[in-house]
Order: C-alpha cells, then sequence, then structure tokens
C-alpha cells in the first residue's frame, strides 16, 4: 500500500528492466496451435473480411473493436504490424466501446487512419456518435459485420445451452441511411464479388465511410473456450 503516485513510479522502474522475451515466445506458440477459421458456409466470411481491411488500410492504421465475436475475428485475422494499435475493451464486455474508441484515437493521432470494427449490436450502443464523427470529419472507417443477432451470446446459447435462443435476435435499423443523413459514405456489401472493389473505394475516401457487411446469421467464431474452462486445455475448436 502507498501513495498511487510512489507506486506507479516505483512500477516503472522495475518494467525498465522486464524482459518479456519467454512470453512472446509462448503467445506465438498459441497462435501457431490455435485454429484461426469460422465455418461460414457464405460467400462473404467474417475472416476474409478483416484481411480484406488489413489489406487496404495503411500499415500504421489502428483499429478499435467492440465486444463479441466480430472482436475475436479481428483479433484472429489482423496482423498487427505495431504496438499500441489495437484498441479493445478485451475481457470487460464492454459493448459500445468501439465507436468512441475510434473517436478519440482519430483526435489523438490525426494524420493516422482509423477502422472501427463492430457489430450490429454493439454499434447501436453508440450511434448517436456518428454525429461527433461527421462534425469533425474524422477519417474513421466504420466496417459493421451485421448478422442480426447478439453473436457471441447467440454462439454461447447454441454451444453450450442446446440451442435454448433468448434475447439475441435483434433488428437494426437502415444504417446506410443513418450514415448519409449525417453526411457519412457509406456502402453496403452483400457478396465476396464486390467486397474488394467497394472496399478500396472507401480507403480512398479522406474522412468518415460506414462499411455494412450482411454476412450469415449463425457463423461462429473458434477456439472458444467453454464456461469454467482453460484456454490450454479446454478451447472448442469447432462443431
Amino acid at each position: 500500500m502507498g501513495d498511487v503516485k510512489e507506486v506507479l513510479e516505483a512500477v516503472n522502474q522495475q518494467l525498465s528492466t522486464l524482459k518479456a522475451g519467454h512470453w512472446q515466445e509462448e503467445v506465438v506458440t498459441w497462435k501457431k496451435t490455435s485454429p484461426q477459421f469460422s465455418y461460414s458456409t457464405s460467400e462473404l466470411k467474417p475472416d476474409s473480411i478483416i484481411q480484406c481491411l488489413y489489406k487496404n488500410a495503411e500499415d500504421h492504421v489502428i483499429v478499435t473493436t467492440d465486444v463479441g465475436q466480430h472482436q475475436m475475428w479481428t483479433a484472429l485475422h489482423f496482423p498487427f504490424q505495431q504496438p499500441r494499435h489495437f484498441l479493445t475493451s478485451g475481457g470487460f464486455g464492454t459493448m459500445g466501446y468501439g465507436l468512441p474508441a475510434a473517436i478519440g484515437a482519430a483526435v489523438c493521432q490525426p494524420n493516422q487512419p482509423v477502422v472501427c470494427v463492430s457489430g450490429d449490436g454493439s454499434i447501436q450502443m453508440n450511434i448517436q456518435e456518428l454525429l461527433t464523427v461527421a462534425k469533425y470529419r474524422l477519417n474513421i472507417k466504420i466496417a459493421i459485420l451485421r448478422n442480426g443477432y447478439l453473436g457471441m451470446v447467440r454462439q454461447w446459447q447454441q454451444l453450450f445451452y442446446k440451442h435454448k435462443y433468448s434475447q439475441v435476435k435483434i433488428a437494426s435499423p437502415d444504417f446506410l441511411l443513418l450514415a448519409k443523413s449525417f453526411g457519412i459514405k457509406a456502402f453496403q456489401i452483400t457478396a465476396k464479388d464486390n467486397l474488394e472493389k467497394i472496399m478500396e473505394e472507401a480507403f480512398q475516401i479522406d474522412g468518415p465511410v460506414l462499411l455494412d457487411f450482411l454476412i450469415e446469421e449463425e457463423v461462429n467464431v473458434y477456439p472458444i473456450v467453454p464456461p469454467g474452462g482453460g484456454n490450454n486445455t479446454d478451447a472448442i475448436s469447432g462443431e
């Protein structure tokens, strides 16, 4: 116990000599042995969307996410090249985090592009902040992976509660009309055929863009750890 300033200063002194190589090697090992795929039967796959975002974004892009399946897909399939360029609430489950975090990143680093990956559930938690994005013409590309569900909760109910779905099917506004009402350019992508073309066009626009991706309703993200399980022994890698 002690004064928080003194404690933090002492911690910082210890961090200067910290060697984290062994931890980095262990994380790399997990990544090599962990399956990174989805069982989507549609042409427009979540992993393909994330990979296409990476392909069209600049190397120093800052990526934010909300909470849910899209968060996991982003962590698995976006090959981050630099530290502190992935802003996510981690396991805190803070739906609505992604767009405000993207706004903060864009204001703090006005010369860096920002991508906000969200779901149709999470984005509606703070969607009114499109007003802020539009007002300041922030260079944020908002990618909504829309499946009509609170996807991660639905997946848990499917895998661990025998498909007993409760309060997970959701409705959404017309995201394109809503974005355009704020003066934000918007596109809808429904098939793989126009994914590359629209994505390239979106990233050539200087300013905010909203991308509405219609993905398969009940596609799951893997691996997933069951209730009470552990990351190293109990992760489920498929159906």
